[in-house]
This record gives structure tokens, C-alpha cells and sequence, in this order.
């Protein structure tokens, strides 16, 4: 007597294609790949407020020699801090990446449905299958 062995139900097998298929675990990782590149893309369009610090040191001597001392042991240090602001206005190269990498998320999103879809009829139909062979 032959012994057979268990059918996984369709959820199962299903869970199992969904999580483990090569080619949807790509197209997932493009997917995140493109929803970065978005994000990235929607920052270049917002303000940027930047703080920004310089040093100096001078020297107030007559004599070369005498000046290169004073810039070498910091006597006349010098600081400037403050803030840079910037506003983008009517940034189309900006904005037109920002809708290209929009277009591209959709993009990438209906191929991995399509792909998805792909893979739950090729699971329905291997179960179809097994059931089938199993009942003869």
C-alpha cells in the first residue's frame, strides 16, 4: 500500500509561497528600494535650516616670522556661528524627480501585485492538482 502524504490546505501552502518565493522577496526589496529614493526625492523640495561654524586665528605682527608664531599658538582666535536658510521656490527639477521616483513606487507596487497574483493561482493550481492525483 502506497502511503500518501498530507495536502497542506491553500492558506498554508499559500503562506508559505507568499513568504519564501524568491522573485517576491526581490520585488519587495525594490519596492523599499524606490520608496526610499521617494522619500529622498520629497526631501529636495522641503526648506533645509543648516548650522554652520567657522575658526580662524590671525596674526597682527610686522615681521613674518613673528605673524607665523602667533596663527601657530592660536593668540588672535577668531569664531563665527549661525544658521543658513534655504527655501526652495518653484523648484521644477526637484519636483519633477519627486513625481518620476512617485511614478516609480507605483510602478514597482503593480508589479509586485501582478506577481503576487502569479503566485497564488500557481499555488490554487498545485493544490487542484495534488487533490485531484490523490482522489484517483
Amino acid at each position: 500500500m502506497v502511503k500518501s502524504i498530507p495536502i497542506p490546505t491553500w492558506q498554508e501552502a499559500m503562506d508559505v509561497a507568499l513568504s519564501t518565493r524568491p522573485d517576491l522577496l526581490r520585488q519587495r526589496l525594490q519596492v523599499k528600494q524606490t520608496e526610499l529614493d521617494l522619500e529622498a526625492r520629497r526631501s529636495e523640495v522641503l526648506p533645509q535650516v543648516n548650522f554652520v561654524a567657522s575658526g580662524r586665528t590671525q596674526a597682527l605682527a610686522q615681521r613674518a616670522d613673528q605673524s607665523l608664531g602667533d596663527i601657530a599658538t592660536i593668540a588672535f582666535p577668531g569664531y563665527s556661528f549661525g544658521l543658513q536658510i534655504e527655501v526652495p521656490l518653484g523648484n521644477l527639477a526637484a519636483r519633477s524627480r519627486e513625481l518620476e521616483a512617485t511614478t516609480q513606487v507605483s510602478i514597482q507596487r503593480q508589479q509586485l501585485r501582478a506577481i503576487e497574483i502569479t503566485v497564488i493561482k500557481e499555488v490554487r493550481d498545485a493544490i487542484r492538482q495534488l487533490i485531484y492525483g490523490e482522489e484517483r
